[in-house]
């Protein structure tokens, strides 16, 4: 993990992700790496399984008030709910991991309306755009008010930055973002 203050004041991130594509061709600097990242995007259970010891051991290192929420955001496409999505599973493991010290919330973050992907070609990706095409579910406040947000890529931090927004009117009092993926061009 880069920064455990960073952690708690905007994000941090595991490694660099290349994108398999830069400019139309294929990136020479995509890795092993960012290819199990595209396996965990794509639902395939190794990569579920190594996020989230990833992340886990990542956690390990912070010190923050428990239990705390962990929650995920919620891709481009609108759904009713991230049950059965390859990030909601990777936090459901992580929480197997350590029982006592996880809670998850598969909904406290939804999408409800599409917004377009960036990987194709979407140049308004800003975080107003995301705060109105995400939805907040406060009732999960009851149980913490220590939420960390996970995410697998960040390229703007835009999403993490709404979504921090959107969790503070619920008083979440405590609030990191660990991203798997920091693209890297």
């Amino acid at each position: 993990m880069e920064n455990a203050d960073q952690f708690w004041a905007t994000y941090s991130f595991l490694r660099p992700y290349h994108p398999y594509k830069l400019f139309g061709k294929r990136n020479p600097a995509f890795t092993a790496a960012d290819g199990l990242l595209l396996d965990l995007k794509e639902g395939n259970e190794k990569a579920i399984e190594t996020a989230a010891q990833d992340i886990e051991v990542a956690l390990r290192s912070l010190h923050f008030r428990e239990p705390a929420i962990l929650a995920i955001i919620p891709g481009h496409e609108a759904v009713r709910s991230n049950a059965g999505r390859p990030l909601q599973k990777v936090i459901e493991a992580i929480r197997l991991i350590n029982p006592d010290r996880y809670f998850t919330a598969c909904d406290l973050l939804t999408r409800h309306k599409n917004i377009p992907k960036r990987s194709h070609g979407s140049t308004d990706r800003s975080e107003d755009v995301h705060i109105k095409s995400l939805r907040t579910d406060g009732s999960y406040r009851l149980i913490s008010d220590t939420l960390i947000i996970v995410d697998d890529v960040a390229t703007t931090g835009n999403s993490i930055a709404a979504s921090r927004k959107l969790a503070t009117a619920f008083h979440y009092t405590h609030i990191g973002a660990l991203v798997i993926g920091q693209t890297s061009y």
